[in-house]
């Protein structure tokens, strides 16, 4: 968000789209990056489409990360920012208040349900109720692949076998309340 505001301040349309082309295509490649090697699991793989870039991002989806940067600059931002400028002053801090506990609030639930994702996609089961109830939320449902191996049911008549990481990863994930899922 802060590149695309940054963006604003760019008169010519070209280079909004290059810019944040490639500041998408870059942070698409790094949150891959991150999630793999932090939650060992891989939610795209683009490695069979057109000029992909190291199987994380392509040119054509970084062209759409720039043109969808050219439209929050051009249309998006200056409508928010004039209803932002229609809020009276006494409320900017309780409205920033609000949406600070909103994402706090989002982000109890959105960590361990990531946190979760991964640790399935690698073949852990957690037994208590927390990862029971995040298990029920439609975010943890869809099937984890990593490297062309896949954890979900529909999934492993194509891919053949279900990743297992190494016996360490089952000591880090909560002790006595995580075990290896059955083959």
């Amino acid at each position: 968000m802060a590149i695309v505001i940054a963006l604003r301040r760019i008169d010519l349309g070209w280079k909004v789209v290059l810019v944040g082309g490639l500041a998408g295509g870059m942070l698409e490649f790094a949150m891959s990056l991150i999630q793999q090697y932090l939650l060992g699991s891989r939610s795209w793989n683009y490695a069979n489409e057109p000029l992909n870039i190291g199987g994380r991002t392509t040119v054509p989806f970084m062209l759409f990360w720039g043109l969808l940067c050219y439209l929050i600059v051009r249309f998006i931002l200056p409508l928010v920012l004039w209803l932002v400028h229609l809020i009276d002053d006494t409320w900017h801090t309780r409205l920033a208040t609000i949406l600070l506990a909103w994402i706090l609030i989002d982000a109890v639930g959105a960590l361990p349900a990531i946190f979760l994702y991964g640790q399935r996609a690698n073949g852990v089961v957690f037994d208590n109720w927390f990862a029971q109830h995040i298990g029920r939320l439609p975010m943890t449902t869809s099937c984890a692949c990593i490297s062309r191996t896949c954890a979900c049911e529909s999934h492993r008549g194509s891919s053949g076998t279900i990743y297992r990481p190494q016996a360490r990863s089952v000591v880090m994930a909560y002790g006595r309340h995580a075990r290896l899922a059955p083959s």
